[in-house]
């Protein structure tokens, strides 16, 4: 079940990737909708990714007296969601000042967070 599930998620993001279906999205007036189905789709496919990565090279948070998780918990979810955010707004480029903004803020609030749980 687990495989069928994201062979459906690739197959709606390889879909919604095509240029008929981005122009489709943008001649109704729903570009915000297209970039996040995108980022939402190619976020579902990374974050386990870098789960196994997480887990690989040692990234974890582990149980303490001010955490309320009882087992190793991965990090780099953050990254699964940057990445996916990135990755559409690089597809369909769509660089208004506002959002300029708004990637130069992101990607500081994401480099803070790797260094930080990188660091412990």
């Amino acid at each position: 079940m687990k495989i069928l599930s994201y062979i459906v998620i690739v197959l709606l993001l390889i879909f919604m990737l095509l240029p008929l279906a981005r122009s489709w999205f943008i001649s109704h007036g729903l570009r915000t909708a297209h970039i996040f189905a995108t980022s939402f789709l190619i976020a579902y496919l990374l974050t386990p990714l870098l789960r196994n990565v997480a887990i690989k090279i040692g990234m974890l948070d582990y149980p303490g007296e001010k955490k309320i998780h009882l087992r190793p918990t991965p990090l780099l979810g953050g990254v699964a969601v940057y990445l996916a955010f990135s990755l559409a707004i690089l597809y369909n480029f769509t660089f208004s000042l506002a959002l300029k903004g708004i990637v130069i803020g992101g990607t500081i609030i994401f480099a803070l967070g790797v260094i930080d749980d990188r660091k412990s």
